[in-house]
């Protein structure tokens, strides 16, 4: 199950979070692109298909670490996530940035 892969990948506090909405509140992406950290633990939480689709959206600001109530570490459930994900997905769902690293090894 994708939720336990996570879990075991690092994402132990992906349990610890109730879905309240703060963490997209001050996400500075959520009003510029279709990224959504809420959406992406909420996959993450039920195991659902499709979440490779964002999970590359977030770029790690800790900003709704800061500000989560229940101190939930997002960044460490987003790292699990693209870490528990197979392989197969990684590559197509990346910006071109990361595309040119994977290519010629440098930024």
């Amino acid at each position: 199950e994708m939720s336990q892969a996570i879990m075991d990948a690092g994402g132990e506090a992906l349990k610890k979070c109730y879905q309240c909405g703060t963490c997209s509140g001050t996400c500075p992406w959520t009003p510029i692109t279709h990224f959504n950290i809420r959406k992406l633990v909420r996959y993450g939480q039920l195991g659902l298909d499709g979440i490779e689709d964002f999970m590359w959206g977030c770029s790690t600001c800790k900003f709704c670490v800061d500000r989560c109530p229940r101190g939930v570490e997002l960044i460490d459930v987003v790292m699990a996530i693209r870490s528990a994900e197979p392989p197969c997905f990684c590559w197509q769902h990346v910006g071109p940035r990361q595309s040119l690293v994977r290519r010629s090894g440098k930024s």
